[in-house]
């Protein structure tokens, strides 16, 4: 397509000009955007063609910032956002900074881009005059962009009008509406233009990849869900699950190191052991270089590389055979239609479908829930103790800022009963062994510690050496504790102000 045969307007004269990247497909509008801001020492002049604008000097005006300039346009079927090189901004901060006018009155018709982006767009947000644009499928990058804001009348359009000629080209829901859809859905039943949405190949892409990503409510839902309704949704849930999953070559390196882990902290807790036992004894062989340590040295060592590997090791095997369980436990739910099917589902997992839902909207939408959500989870939580148990447990994985978000956003009712739920809630932290276990922990270390700096010194082990070498031995467990401990102290006063 030549310049002339691309419908240009009045005030947009870049139209012709990005022709030449959008192909066949005809433009409705045009506008000079930036991105990616920082702060430099040097600053690189806009890249342009050979022939460029007459009386030109070619040099960038000078200033404390640099940005990657270029063009966004919106097709009939996709948006274009074509990359022109580096420029010069000038401005107090990032977040003032703005192109110079004289760059701008010499911006060339005729340009080439050194990065080319073509996607077709799932979503659009508005932030000021930023412009974010969610790309549908995994291939197609996300687009951050800012406009000019009226800098120059023939080459800015405003964020929101960019926006709503891109809102246009989305033509179905975001992944995360879709899936609050079939969650809420009678069983078995599809909206015709999901069904629809899903034959498309980038769409099911982008659909796959955001599903894999939930929280186990949302998944555990989406599997009920998934089991009644079309193979075409079965299949793409199956997939979602087996992309989430770790690949052969991650399980193997995987148990290769904690084998590693394992087996080195054996082999170093037998032989520095052996030392500590026999007060010090000479050494031979290749662990004679062991006998440079002091006793507490040889503590330490034991301490640390023996018991903690040791510990480690095992907590990472068993955080990898739950994983493990938990999709094991999606995909009987995916075949059988039943929560809680197979003898590794756990206790508190027998929740009705509607339940389910509600745990998979409140982690999908969070302090967005709507009016009759909210009180479908009241009713749920008051009357349904293993619901309760699983909302709080969903409240407690969330990112602190989020939490207090959803509970400042429920209803009165609603916010003081599950603040109560929280604060009731037990823990392995916060049970008695647990604080008799720091207790007894930090007891022996003080100890420990003390006497080993009042007591005459002697090569062999005296009791408040074993002391600190019972304190190191169990150092990892109980400083973990004592941490969640503290925690959840922390978050408890945090409840209470909420409640």
């Amino acid at each position: 397509m030549t310049d002339d045969e691309v419908p240009a307007r009045h005030g947009q004269p870049l139209m012709s000009a990005v022709a030449r990247y959008a192909g066949a497909e005809p433009l409705r509008l045009a506008s000079v955007v930036f991105w990616n801001v920082a702060e430099v020492g040097g600053l690189a002049a806009l890249r342009r063609p050979a022939q460029s604008a007459p009386g030109a000097t070619g040099q960038a005006p000078t200033g404390r910032f640099t940005c990657d300039v270029g063009v966004i346009a919106v097709g009939e079927r996709r948006v274009f956002r074509l990359r022109l090189g580096k420029a010069p901004m000038v401005g107090a901060s990032a977040r003032e900074a703005t192109l110079p006018a004289e760059l701008l009155a010499r911006f060339p018709r005729d340009f080439f881009a050194d990065e080319i982006a073509a996607i077709r767009p799932l979503a659009v947000a508005v932030d000021g005059d930023q412009l974010f644009i969610r790309a549908l499928g995994r291939r197609g990058p996300h687009l951050v962009v800012r406009t000019l804001e009226g800098q120059h009348d023939e080459l800015a359009v405003g964020a929101e009008a960019i926006a709503a000629a891109v809102r246009t080209l989305a033509d179905w829901p975001a992944p995360e509406d879709a899936i609050a859809t079939i969650v809420t859905a009678p069983r078995g039943e599809v909206d015709p233009a999901l069904a629809r949405a899903f034959a498309d190949r980038d769409y099911a892409e982008a659909f796959v990849g955001i599903s894999q990503g939930q929280a186990p409510d949302v998944r555990r839902a989406l599997a009920l869900a998934a089991h009644a309704g079309p193979r075409l949704l079965r299949d793409l849930i199956d997939r979602s699950m087996r992309a989430g999953a770790p690949g052969l070559r991650i399980i193997i390196f995987t148990v290769a190191f904690c084998a590693l882990l394992v087996g080195g902290g054996v082999a170093a807790t037998v032989l520095l052991g052996a030392s500590l036992f026999a007060g010090s004894p000479d050494l031979h062989g290749r662990i004679a270089a062991l006998a440079a340590f002091s006793k507490f040295g040889l503590i330490a060592a034991v301490s640390i590389f023996g018991f903690a590997s040791v510990i480690a090791g095992v907590a990472l095997m068993v955080r990898a055979w739950r994983y493990i369980e938990a999709r094991g436990a999606e995909r009987r739910m995916l075949e059988s239609g039943r929560v809680g099917a197979g003898p590794s589902a756990g206790p508190g997992t027998d929740l009705g479908p509607r339940h389910e839902a509600l745990l998979a909207l409140a982690a999908l939408r969070g302090p967005r829930l709507a009016p009759a959500e909210w009180r479908d989870i009241e009713a749920a939580a008051t009357s349904d103790a293993a619901f309760t148990d699983r909302l709080g447990a969903s409240l407690l994985a969330m990112p602190a800022a989020d939490r207090e978000a959803f509970l400042a956003a429920a209803p009165a009712g609603v916010r003081r009963f599950l603040v109560r739920a929280l604060l009731a809630r037990k823990t392995a932290a916060r049970s008695p062994a647990a604080q008799i276990f720091v207790g007894a922990w930090l007891l022996c270390l003080v100890v420990g510690a003390v006497g080993a700096g009042v007591e005459p010194p002697r090569a062999s082990l005296s009791a408040t050496d074993w002391l600190l070498l019972l304190a190191g031995a169990t150092a990892l467990p109980a400083i973990m504790l004592a941490v969640m401990q503290a925690t959840q102290w922390v978050r408890a006063r945090r409840l209470l102000r909420l409640g």
